[in-house]
C-alpha cells in the first residue's frame, strides 16, 4: 500500500512551535527538484482524534478508489456509504483500516510534510499554515484560502493562508 503523497516546492518554518509552510510552488514539474516537500493528507478518526493516513478504499461493492479519487470519493459519498474500509497507515507507520462511519468527516484532513517521499508517517511535521510569497506584498497579510490548480487536498486542509514578502525566511504565527 502506498500512502498518496503531493510533491510541492517550498520550505518548512517552525513557527511559534508549530510549523508553516512557505508555499514556491504547489504542482512543480518533474525537473523541478530543488526544495522539494512531500505532502500527505490524513483523515481524522472520531472520538480519538487520531489520523489515517488513506491508500486504498473499498466500497460497499468491493470497488478499489486509490490516488486522489479516494479524497474527492469521501467528499462526495462518505454520508451515503458509512461502511466503505478505508486501508492506510496510523500515524506511527503501522497499517491500519476503519469505516467511513469512524471517520469525522466534516474535519478537514491534516496537512504533513516530509522531506523524503518514502518517509514513514511517524516523521511527518503537521503543518499549521500556508504562506504564499507575493510580489507587492510588504508584510505578512493573513488571506482567504484560494483556488489553486490541480488537486484540490491543499485547499480542504486545516491551514490558515498568508501572503507574504518573496524573501522571506521566518515567520511568527499569530493567534487570532
Amino acid at each position: 500500500m502506498k500512502v498518496v503523497t503531493q510533491r510541492v516546492q517550498g520550505k518548512l518554518l517552525p513557527a511559534n512551535g508549530r510549523s508553516a509552510l512557505l508555499l514556491r510552488n504547489p504542482e512543480p514539474a518533474a525537473e523541478q527538484m530543488a526544495d522539494s516537500l512531500y505532502l500527505r493528507f490524513a483523515f481524522v478518526l472520531q472520538g480519538v482524534e487520531t489520523v489515517i493516513f488513506p491508500a486504498e478504499l473499498l466500497d460497499d461493492w468491493g470497488n478499489s478508489v486509490r490516488g486522489w479519487a479516494l479524497y474527492e470519493w469521501v467528499l462526495e459519498f462518505a454520508d451515503q456509504f458509512p461502511r466503505a474500509e478505508i486501508f492506510g497507515f496510523d500515524s506511527k507507520g503501522g497499517e491500519t483500516q476503519c469505516f467511513l462511519r469512524d471517520l469525522e468527516v466534516m474535519e478537514p484532513v491534516r496537512c504533513y510534510a516530509y522531506l523524503n517521499k518514502e518517509a514513514a508517517p511517524a516523521e511527518g511535521v503537521l503543518v499549521d499554515t500556508i504562506l504564499l510569497p507575493t510580489a507587492g506584498v510588504k508584510s505578512a497579510e493573513k488571506i482567504e484560502r484560494p483556488l489553486l490548480e490541480g488537486k484540490r487536498q491543499l485547499q480542504f486542509a486545516r491551514l490558515t493562508w498568508w501572503q507574504v514578502p518573496p524573501e522571506t525566511t521566518t515567520f511568527h504565527l499569530i493567534d487570532n
